[in-house]
């Protein structure tokens, strides 16, 4: 996933939540698309006790090869532990 990625920036720092702004290939078919990824890992970190509100995965573009294009925002919200919850 987002193959020949970079983050570009890293903007609205606060105390509370982290965004990224990755942009590359979002959709491939060696790997695993953006969209596998946003349903999967986003509902593995909310069992590990990451909270829903301000965890995000925002497709704002898609990007293919050889030339990528693609941007992607993810939102994480800053906590101070986690756990485990089956």
């Amino acid at each position: 996933m987002f193959e020949g990625s970079s983050t570009r920036y890293l903007y609205g720092l606060n105390y509370n939540c982290f965004e990224y702004c990755l942009s590359g290939i979002t959709n491939d078919s060696k790997d695993p698309s953006v969209d596998t990824f946003k349903s999967t890992a986003l509902p593995i970190l909310k069992r590990f006790g990451v909270p829903s509100e301000g965890l995000e995965l925002k497709i704002e573009s898609r990007g293919l090869p050889p030339n990528g294009g693609g941007e992607v925002v993810l939102s994480l919200p800053v906590v101070q532990s986690l756990s485990v919850s089956f």
